[in-house]
């Protein structure tokens, strides 16, 4: 079982859930509709953070406007077409953070079918719509390569002013810093009743999302997280909270979009060193063509959508060494008209168990300007290749992808490597110029 499979220990009833996510895992459904989403307002210049989601609208083709007569935000059907609608009057980042909401509602088929307040949610089932859109938002406010990568100090006091400098939600930045930190940090998000009871809405463990209701959580009715009574206190305590042993646990109370009298919790456990897992890709001194190791290996090189053969730099020298594969290459991608290249992958298996994977995410060649880099292109076609990997159960070998010619940047494109490949624990090694110079060992012959 690869480590992206979520245990799923609740029964999603939501018709709206059940109508958007079809036979797949919801929490998977909605990732991977708000990255894609992302990947397209990235390739269309959208820049942060703090990142405007009225870019996300322009792209849906949405109208946003305030209305200061709505306590939060609302999606609002109209036969002139959807209009999200906002209060202006509250803060920047928690209007920033209700659009992304609403714009998450937009991702769902039914979205048109009912006008959608996000401070009045139904009794129900309707908290699991809810919670889908709030992973969703959080996707938008600190999408891929926005995470400060300077810092050690990492305690909730000092994230929530880091995340306060970026001016954008705690759930959004907590999320992103769980997904982004090499710890073995778990984020717990909790929904108390007016009784002060509290639901688990979801939990971001070490990159990985799980749903509701993990019967290896347990929250005690006398846990110290009912400290955090008002939004934006913070309370550290230890407790055990995973059936394991006393944790570090530290709690912010966030808002609630419910009219309860408490507080969501967005709760940091630390877990022991000993549970720390490979959160990003291995970089190893050397070159990517001289690939050690055993077992099927995959070596991925980026090509551009007007290519017939190998260009320059590494995919020039792998050209050298397998010519038949590089014709192979040449025919695979004349049969494909050139609108529909983008985020295609050519496989070939030049040897036994050695696949070059060619992946199509560049658009054009030469001096430019603009990044010729198409994001969304370059998720697609590392999608095309995760299946191949967990099928041949192959390790991954490239370089530096999309950071030349093409005009990457590395941060988000390790984001991407990060979901697409490390997150479903398949291990990829990245290949960077040695300080000297190595052997001339070709383990391609």
């Amino acid at each position: 079982m690869s480590r992206s499979m979520y245990i799923t220990l609740m029964r999603w009833t939501n018709e709206s859930v059940l109508k958007f996510a079809g036979d797949s895992d919801p929490i998977e459904a909605i990732e991977f509709a708000a990255r894609n989403l992302v990947m397209q307002a990235k390739d269309a210049g959208w820049a942060g953070p703090p990142y405007n989601p009225a870019k996300l609208a322009d792209i849906l083709g949405v109208t946003i406007r305030a209305n200061a007569g709505i306590p939060d935000a609302r999606v609002l059907p109209t036969e002139h077409g959807i209009v999200i609608e906002y209060n202006p009057t509250h803060s920047r980042e928690r209007v920033r953070f209700s659009l992304a909401h609403e714009i998450a509602h937009l991702l769902f088929p039914d979205h048109a079918k009912m006008i959608r307040n996000r401070a009045k949610i139904k009794d129900g089932d309707e908290w699991q719509l809810e919670m889908l859109c709030n992973i969703a938002a959080s996707e938008f406010i600190m999408p891929f390569g926005s995470f400060p990568t300077s810092g050690e100090n990492t305690t909730i006091t000092s994230l929530m002013e880091c995340r306060r400098e970026l001016d954008v939600s705690a759930e959004a930045f907590l999320i992103r810093f769980v997904k982004e930190t090499d710890r073995p940090i778990s984020l717990v998000v909790l929904t108390p009743d007016n009784n002060q009871k509290y639901r688990v809405d979801y939990v971001v463990r070490e990159g990985f999302l799980k749903s509701p209701r993990d019967n290896d959580l347990v929250i005690s009715d006398t846990s110290n997280v009912k400290k955090c009574i008002a939004i934006g206190m913070t309370a550290t305590f230890e407790e055990n909270w995973f059936q394991r042993k006393q944790e570090l646990i530290e709690c912010v109370a966030i808002p609630n979009s419910r009219g309860n009298l408490f507080p969501r919790i967005a709760a940091l456990v630390h877990h022991d060193l000993s549970e720390a897992q490979n959160s990003g890709p291995i970089y190893s001194h050397g070159d990517v063509r001289y690939l050690y190791g055993e077992g099927a290996q995959i070596f991925c090189q980026l090509v551009n959508n007007s290519a017939r053969r190998w260009g320059g730099g590494v995919a020039k020298q792998t050209a050298k060494r397998f010519p038949a594969a590089e014709a192979q290459f040449g025919e695979w991608i004349n049969a494909i008209p050139k609108e529909r290249r983008l985020g295609s992958v050519s496989f070939i298996e030049a040897r036994n168990r050695l696949f070059i994977a060619s992946l199509v995410a560049q658009e054009g060649y030469g001096p430019s300007s603009d990044r010729r880099l198409s994001y969304a292109a370059l998720n697609e076609g590392l999608n095309r290749v995760r299946e191949l990997a967990q099928q041949y159960d192959a390790t991954i070998h490239m370089p530096k992808i999309g950071t030349g010619a093409a005009g990457g940047n590395w941060e988000i494109i390790e984001d991407i490597i990060k979901e697409q490949l490390v997150r479903f624990g398949i291990k990829v090694t990245v290949y960077i110029p040695a300080p000297i110079k190595e052997p001339e060992l070709d383990l391609f012959a």
